[in-house]
């Protein structure tokens, strides 16, 4: 089901090597994702070995990989079960960072073969996603688990005018929870745009055991012509609507 990323037999190989301990590929030019992503020309690859990979930033409420306006592939050597983004405070141990927020994202950027996992929104921010936050964005995402993460709109993923490909993903354990004083919704994705021609598309994903305190366990869809092909529903729970709820334009 999942992709095995990439151990370089065919060309081009990648531009850098992210390894965060040095065990795997003891030569990798960065540590962390982020510094690889910065260094990072439209059309590079990015590999990253097997590890689990926090913000290095010693302020929360930051996220672990910012990807901008670039067209790059941000792949796993090992797949989603060896390669983990992790918004845990490693001091705290509280889950306070974003995984990936992609911002003015082009259609060309691939991230593929990660579990994005304990995972938080800025409250100063209405807590707008918890996995990935995408804004103005078109990446595809492919081959990931997107698991345990908390949101007040979007838990697992928040989407803001975009129309990204999901493809072979897992949304599991996402929980939408309450934020001052509104309810939360959309446990593993909250959809929302002003632009009614913006199609995201989820093909071959999962969507297992999300939550909502309010509206949309699964999905919250408000605005967009979301396509759902070959995708899977099962044991999501909200107060209201426990798989999806679609306002559409």
């Amino acid at each position: 089901y999942f992709g095995t990323g990439s151990d370089c037999v065919s060309d081009p190989c990648p531009e850098f090597h992210v390894d965060d301990d040095g065990a795997d590929f003891p030569n990798a030019e960065f540590s962390d994702i982020q510094s690889a992503v910065d260094a990072a020309s439209d059309g590079d690859t990015i590999l990253v070995h097997p590890g689990t990979y926090r913000n290095t930033n010693a302020t929360n409420n930051i996220p672990v990989v910012q990807i901008g306006n670039k067209s790059i592939t941000l792949l796993s050597a090992g797949g989603p079960d060896e390669t983990i983004i992790s918004g845990r405070n490693e001091t705290s141990g509280d889950e306070q960072n974003i995984g990936i927020k992609c911002s003015g994202t082009p259609a060309g950027t691939r991230i593929d073969g990660f579990t994005i996992s304990a995972c938080s929104s800025d409250p100063s921010d209405q807590r707008r996603g918890g996995g990935m936050r995408l804004e103005d964005s078109s990446p595809t995402i492919a081959n990931c688990v997107i698991r345990l993460n908390i949101g007040g709109y979007g838990a697992g993923a928040h989407l803001l005018d975009s129309a990204p490909i999901f493809e072979n993903v897992v949304f599991s354990q996402n929980t939408a929870e309450e934020y001052n004083g509104s309810f939360g919704g959309g446990g593993a994705v909250y959809i929302t745009t002003q632009d009614a021609g913006l199609q995201p598309r989820f093909t071959h994903c999962l969507f297992e055991s999300n939550s909502a305190e309010r509206n949309g366990g699964a999905i919250l869809n408000v605005g967009t012509r979301t396509i759902f092909d070959h995708c899977i529903f099962t044991g999501n729970t909200a107060l209201v609507t426990m798989a999806m709820l679609e306002d559409k334009a």
